[in-house]
Protein backbone atom coordinates (compact mmCIF):
# COMPACT_ATOMS: atom_id res chain seq x y z
CA UNK A 1 0.00 0.00 0.00
CA UNK A 2 1.35 3.26 -0.92
CA UNK A 3 1.85 6.16 2.00
CA UNK A 4 -0.41 8.25 0.09
CA UNK A 5 -2.94 5.19 -0.11
CA UNK A 6 -2.74 4.62 4.05
CA UNK A 7 -2.71 7.87 4.80
CA UNK A 8 -5.61 8.41 2.91
CA UNK A 9 -7.09 5.87 4.45
CA UNK A 10 -6.38 6.40 8.01
CA UNK A 11 -7.39 10.07 8.32
CA UNK A 12 -11.10 8.51 6.57
CA UNK A 13 -10.71 6.48 9.63
CA UNK A 14 -10.16 8.59 12.05
CA UNK A 15 -12.61 11.17 10.38
CA UNK A 16 -14.99 10.10 8.26
CA UNK A 17 -15.38 9.01 4.74
CA UNK A 18 -17.33 12.13 3.02
CA UNK A 19 -15.85 12.95 -0.10
CA UNK A 20 -17.54 16.23 -0.02
CA UNK A 21 -14.44 17.09 2.24
CA UNK A 22 -11.44 16.58 0.34
CA UNK A 23 -10.42 17.02 -2.97
CA UNK A 24 -8.91 14.32 -5.08
CA UNK A 25 -6.36 15.29 -7.99
CA UNK A 26 -5.48 12.80 -11.00
CA UNK A 27 -3.37 11.11 -9.04
CA UNK A 28 -5.99 10.51 -6.46
CA UNK A 29 -3.76 11.61 -3.64
CA UNK A 30 -5.95 14.03 -1.23
CA UNK A 31 -4.94 17.79 -1.80
CA UNK A 32 -3.65 18.24 1.44
CA UNK A 33 -4.34 22.35 0.70
CA UNK A 34 -8.23 21.91 0.22
CA UNK A 35 -8.58 19.21 2.93
CA UNK A 36 -7.14 21.65 5.62
CA UNK A 37 -8.61 24.24 4.08
CA UNK A 38 -12.30 22.68 3.75
CA UNK A 39 -12.10 20.90 7.39
CA UNK A 40 -11.45 24.85 8.16
CA UNK A 41 -14.58 26.06 6.64
CA UNK A 42 -17.00 23.72 8.54
CA UNK A 43 -16.20 25.92 11.92
CA UNK A 44 -16.73 29.16 9.75
CA UNK A 45 -20.54 31.52 9.29
CA UNK A 46 -21.12 32.64 5.90
CA UNK A 47 -20.18 35.64 7.02
CA UNK A 48 -16.78 35.05 8.15
CA UNK A 49 -16.25 33.10 5.19
CA UNK A 50 -16.75 36.24 3.28
CA UNK A 51 -14.44 38.22 5.38
CA UNK A 52 -11.83 35.96 4.85
CA UNK A 53 -12.37 36.32 1.21
CA UNK A 54 -11.98 39.61 1.09
CA UNK A 55 -9.03 40.25 3.26
CA UNK A 56 -7.15 37.33 1.25
CA UNK A 57 -8.23 39.39 -1.80
CA UNK A 58 -7.34 42.79 -1.45
CA UNK A 59 -3.83 40.94 0.14
CA UNK A 60 -3.47 39.54 -3.21
CA UNK A 61 -4.56 41.93 -5.90
CA UNK A 62 -3.70 45.21 -3.98
CA UNK A 63 -1.00 45.82 -6.55
CA UNK A 64 -3.74 45.33 -9.51
CA UNK A 65 -7.06 47.04 -8.59
CA UNK A 66 -8.90 45.32 -11.76
CA UNK A 67 -8.51 41.53 -10.48
CA UNK A 68 -10.87 43.26 -7.66
CA UNK A 69 -13.08 44.44 -9.73
CA UNK A 70 -12.95 41.17 -11.93
CA UNK A 71 -13.89 39.31 -8.65
CA UNK A 72 -16.93 41.22 -7.40
CA UNK A 73 -18.59 40.55 -11.08
CA UNK A 74 -17.29 37.31 -11.05
CA UNK A 75 -18.46 36.14 -7.75
CA UNK A 76 -19.67 38.65 -5.90
CA UNK A 77 -16.54 38.49 -3.83
CA UNK A 78 -17.35 35.08 -2.83
CA UNK A 79 -15.07 31.94 -2.82
CA UNK A 80 -17.61 29.70 -1.04
CA UNK A 81 -20.86 29.09 -1.04
CA UNK A 82 -23.17 29.31 2.38
CA UNK A 83 -22.43 25.78 3.09
CA UNK A 84 -19.05 25.84 2.83
CA UNK A 85 -19.30 24.49 -0.88
CA UNK A 86 -16.90 26.25 -3.43
CA UNK A 87 -18.81 28.19 -5.73
CA UNK A 88 -19.09 27.25 -9.01
CA UNK A 89 -20.50 29.37 -12.00
CA UNK A 90 -24.25 30.20 -12.59
CA UNK A 91 -23.96 29.87 -16.40
CA UNK A 92 -21.09 27.57 -16.81
CA UNK A 93 -20.75 24.84 -13.90
CA UNK A 94 -17.15 24.19 -14.58
CA UNK A 95 -16.26 27.94 -13.55
CA UNK A 96 -14.48 27.76 -9.73
CA UNK A 97 -14.37 30.21 -6.95
CA UNK A 98 -14.08 33.84 -6.15
CA UNK A 99 -11.95 34.06 -9.79
CA UNK A 100 -14.30 31.22 -11.55
CA UNK A 101 -11.59 29.98 -13.02
CA UNK A 102 -13.03 27.61 -16.15
CA UNK A 103 -11.57 23.75 -15.04
CA UNK A 104 -11.99 22.87 -18.89
CA UNK A 105 -9.63 25.23 -20.61
CA UNK A 106 -7.39 25.65 -17.26
CA UNK A 107 -7.51 22.35 -15.15
CA UNK A 108 -4.39 20.54 -16.90
CA UNK A 109 -2.33 23.90 -16.26
CA UNK A 110 -3.17 24.84 -13.14
CA UNK A 111 -2.10 20.79 -12.36
CA UNK A 112 0.95 21.29 -14.63
CA UNK A 113 1.86 24.07 -12.13
CA UNK A 114 1.08 22.70 -9.04
CA UNK A 115 -2.00 25.23 -8.17
CA UNK A 116 -5.47 23.63 -6.78
CA UNK A 117 -7.81 26.41 -7.95
CA UNK A 118 -10.66 24.71 -5.71
CA UNK A 119 -8.93 26.29 -2.44
CA UNK A 120 -9.14 29.87 -2.29
CA UNK A 121 -5.23 30.72 -2.51
CA UNK A 122 -4.98 28.47 -5.16
CA UNK A 123 -8.01 30.08 -7.09
CA UNK A 124 -6.10 33.65 -6.71
CA UNK A 125 -2.70 32.31 -7.52
CA UNK A 126 -3.97 30.66 -11.21
CA UNK A 127 -5.85 34.28 -11.63
CA UNK A 128 -2.81 35.99 -11.45
CA UNK A 129 -1.05 33.89 -13.16
CA UNK A 130 -3.64 34.38 -16.22
CA UNK A 131 -3.51 38.17 -15.55
CA UNK A 132 0.12 38.00 -15.96
CA UNK A 133 0.24 36.10 -19.42
CA UNK A 134 -3.49 36.97 -20.66
CA UNK A 135 -4.11 40.14 -18.92
CA UNK A 136 -7.88 40.66 -18.20
CA UNK A 137 -8.93 38.75 -21.49
CA UNK A 138 -9.67 35.82 -19.91
CA UNK A 139 -12.72 37.43 -17.85
CA UNK A 140 -13.94 39.18 -21.24
CA UNK A 141 -17.11 37.82 -20.74
CA UNK A 142 -18.13 39.65 -17.60
CA UNK A 143 -16.12 43.08 -19.11
CA UNK A 144 -19.20 44.87 -19.37
CA UNK A 145 -19.39 44.54 -15.57
CA UNK A 146 -15.93 44.96 -14.34
CA UNK A 147 -14.88 47.66 -16.70
CA UNK A 148 -16.77 50.45 -14.91
CA UNK A 149 -14.75 49.59 -11.78
CA UNK A 150 -11.50 50.36 -13.63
Amino acid sequence: MSIITLATFITLSLFGSSTSDFVINHDTSVTEASYIERTRLKERTAEELKKETLEALFTEFKDVPSMIAVARCESSFRHYNPDGTVLRGRVDSRDIGLMQINEFYHGEKASELGIDIMSLEGNMKYARYLYENQGLSPWGASKMCWEKYI
